[in-house]
């Protein structure tokens, strides 16, 4: 379950960082994609340091169900997305 979470928020995360990247100032569109990339893999890593600590001090159920919580916590907020980030215009 906790695998199908994290793929699923691969997808809705990157296409909010590239309409993000499109809706900054075109000198800016590149290095604002590569820095949201950036943050969205040390996010990612955190995430999983902080499971894996989770599971070694009290056990792996409660380090999974941690990691899976905020995975889901990703997904609703990528699906509530504000409205300005919806914009299609380039």
């Amino acid at each position: 379950l906790q695998g199908i979470v994290h793929g699923s928020q691969a997808s809705p995360v990157y296409t909010l960082m590239l309409r993000c990247s499109q809706n900054a100032p075109p000198s800016l569109r590149t290095t604002c994609y590569s820095f949201l990339g950036t943050l969205e893999i040390l996010g990612k890593q955190l995430s999983l340091f902080l499971a894996g600590v989770l599971a070694e001090l009290f056990g792996y159920g409660v380090g999974l169900s941690a990691s899976l919580a905020v995975s889901l916590m990703v997904v609703t907020l990528v699906w509530c997305c504000p409205v300005e980030l919806k914009k299609t215009s380039v």
